[in-house]
């Protein structure tokens, strides 16, 4: 998916949401939504672009991780395994999938990677999304599955009561 530099940057200040909470986004929403303060507010990112240019900023420093320069050479090489990754990555880094770093560093070391526990969520990813590219759709599609699999799998505190207390001497 492609996106504008304006969307990128709206999608960077959602990613502030936590830090300031929902009152936070609602006051600068009813804030910017009155006439002035959005002459205002368009005011000050001129003058802020024009304070960048005069200091030497011309285009934005573009320092892409690790996991970016993979999935950037994968797009031009191979489309296929960046459609099948890129999703994928981004989700690891997210952490929309509770897979934990140590599954993570485990799965890249069973593929070859140099990945440990304590390493940043980061970097096991990137020697994880390294190695998977390496191999065929197929295999990759394969690794996928497993990944949700052990995703389907149950282990949160509630299931674990459930558990214990069904084992539980009445």
């Amino acid at each position: 998916m492609k996106t504008s530099p304006e969307q990128d940057l709206l999608f960077d200040m959602a990613r502030l949401f936590r830090k300031y909470g929902p009152a936070t986004f609602d006051a600068l929403a009813a804030t910017i939504s009155s006439p002035e303060a959005s002459a205002r507010l368009s005011s000050l990112l001129r003058r802020s672009a024009e304070i960048a240019r005069r200091s030497g900023v011309t285009t934005p420093v573009a320092k892409l991780s690790e996991v970016e320069r993979i999935l950037e050479r994968l797009k031009k090489d191979e489309p296929e395994k960046f459609e099948l990754l890129n999703r994928f990555a981004d989700d690891l880094l997210s952490r929309k999938r509770p897979v934990s770093n140590s599954e993570l560093a485990e799965a890249a070391r069973e593929l070859g990677g140099r990945a440990w526990s304590r390493d940043s969520r980061c970097k096991i990813t990137a020697s994880l999304i390294e190695k998977l590219a390496e191999l065929s759709s197929e295999a990759i599609q394969h690794h996928l599955h497993r990944f949700r699999q052990s995703e389907d799998a149950d282990r949160s505190l509630a299931a674990w009561a459930g558990l214990i207390m069904r084992d539980a001497p009445k």
